[in-house]
């Protein structure tokens, strides 16, 4: 019975790896909007919660919007955020939105 406990355990990782890898949006993606907050001024934008955090995190950051899968970016919010600069080249990456 205890040859069971490993298999198991490393059935959950694997499974728990693959769910993680499939919820994340390209990292061209993730370029892209770190791109846009490094060129607007992100670190005094009103809203940047969870802007610059690890990936896999890009679709919970403040004001990104992203499919149910969370396999790509289809939205961004940003109004009354006080932005300031110019967009970048980057964000054609941003197909969905």
């Amino acid at each position: 019975m205890h040859y069971r406990t490993p298999f198991l355990f490393t059935l959950v990782m694997l499974l728990m790896y693959a769910l993680n890898t499939h919820a994340a949006i390209p990292s061209t993606e993730r370029d892209a909007l770190l791109a846009l907050y490094s060129h607007t001024d992100g670190a005094n934008w009103s809203g940047s919660d969870g802007w610059n955090g690890p990936a896999g995190t890009e679709c919970d950051w403040y004001g990104v919007v992203c499919d149910d899968n969370k396999t790509t970016v289809i939205g961004l919010y940003m109004s009354l955020n006080s932005m300031s600069g110019t967009l970048p080249a980057e964000m054609s990456a941003l197909s969905n939105l």
